[in-house]
């Protein structure tokens, strides 16, 4: 492995969901940052049949995985953008420079729900629109970050990234109706699609549109480079906590301190009146 860890590699089952019970362990886990708030749609008997018999890796992670880190913490500790879905690395970063990484996607749950929940996992993603068109018709491979909630993306590991067939109509269907809504509006932007979005949506229900998809197979998954980040994050927000505590005592004394004057020149102004009388 690239990595130097001796990672377990899983054949067997895989969907783009993770099971009951792991979710149940990750809501129990004090270091998990979010439990995913956009849950995988059920991949359709073919899709999932195609990922089946991918290997899984298994990461040897005390936490699972599950700390997440923000797109512009990505940015800052790797390289790259903090917008982009594919960001490909110009200025690379000490840990980019480490462990070998040149690109990473950054897709999200909410836009692309038969994406991996788990490191090491298979699923698909609903990439290839507009400058995208010419992406992954060979294979590519790039670290995968995914998104599970608005500022939260988690590390899934290394994957290659290959294009598939497209959606069928049958399969479009399947998706949830925000799921739709929003990939119509990306449609829109991305393809520069004149037509209202409820437009675009008829024409994906009628076949004249089909959504991209890309297959997403774990290579591995560098225990090293995640366990850094996660260092990186904790000791940020201990940095973070030091100094919101020196502010909250800084605010305290100012206000004990304004507090006090008043009484100072009551006092000060209670003396005169005594030596005037006097």
């Amino acid at each position: 492995m690239p990595n130097g860890a001796n990672l377990p590699v899983v054949r067997g089952p895989s969907t783009a969901g993770p099971s009951r019970d792991r979710n149940l362990k990750e809501e129990r886990d004090p270091s998990v940052d979010i439990v995913a708030v956009h849950p995988p749609s059920r991949l359709p008997p073919p899709r999932n049949q195609a990922i089946r018999n991918a290997p899984q890796i298994i990461p040897d992670l005390l936490d699972g995985g599950t700390v997440c880190f923000t797109r512009p913490f990505i940015s800052t500790h790797i390289g790259g953008g903090s917008q982009a879905l594919i960001s490909n690395i110009a200025a690379p970063k000490p840990l980019a420079l480490k462990f070998g990484i040149t690109s990473y996607l950054c897709p999200n749950l909410w836009e692309n729900p038969w994406c991996p929940t788990s490191p090491g996992m298979a699923g698909y993603m609903f990439v290839g629109l507009g400058e995208e068109i010419h992406k992954f018709v060979q294979p590519e491979v790039h670290e995968l970050f995914i998104g599970v909630a608005r500022t939260n993306y988690r590390l899934m590991g290394q994957y290659q990234a290959h294009r598939v067939e497209p959606l069928t109509v049958e399969e479009w269907l399947t998706l949830p109706d925000k799921v739709r809504s929003k990939y119509c509006e990306t449609t829109q932007r991305k393809a520069k699609d004149s037509r209202s979005v409820e437009g675009i949506s008829a024409a994906y229900e009628r076949g004249e549109l089909r959504v991209p998809c890309v297959k997403l197979t774990c290579l591995d998954f560098k225990e090293d480079l995640y366990k850094k980040l996660k260092a990186q994050k904790m000791g940020q927000n201990n940095t973070n906590s030091l100094s919101s505590q020196r502010s909250i005592k800084h605010e305290a004394a100012v206000m004990r301190s304004s507090q006090k004057r008043p009484r100072i020149e009551e006092t000060i102004e209670v003396d005169r009146f005594s030596a005037d009388s006097t």
